[in-house]
C-alpha cells in the first residue's frame, strides 16, 4: 500500500510536466515535506516557483549546472 502522505518527492521532468503535476505533488506531501524538482532551465524557475507557491510550497533553495536547475521547496500547507 502506498503511504497517504510522504515527506519527500523528487521529480526530474520538463517544465510543462512539472507545472501540471505540482498540485498533485503538494497533495501528497506531509507538512514540512520536501519537493525537489529538476530537469528544467533557469529561465523556468520563476514560473515553477509561482505554481509551487499557489499550492502551498515555499521556495527554499536551488542549485544550477550550466542552464539546468534543481530547486527545493517545502510544503507549508494551504
Amino acid at each position: 500500500r502506498v503511504a497517504e502522505f510522504v515527506d519527500l518527492i523528487f521529480a526530474n521532468i520538463n517544465r510543462n510536466t512539472l507545472i501540471r503535476h505540482i498540485p498533485h505533488y503538494a497533495k501528497r506531501l506531509q507538512r514540512d515535506g520536501i519537493l525537489l524538482l529538476s530537469g528544467f532551465y533557469q529561465t523556468d524557475l520563476l514560473s515553477i516557483t509561482q505554481e509551487c507557491k499557489a499550492n502551498g510550497l515555499t521556495f527554499h533553495s536551488n542549485t544550477q549546472l550550466d542552464d539546468w536547475v534543481c530547486a527545493k521547496y517545502v510544503y507549508s500547507g494551504l
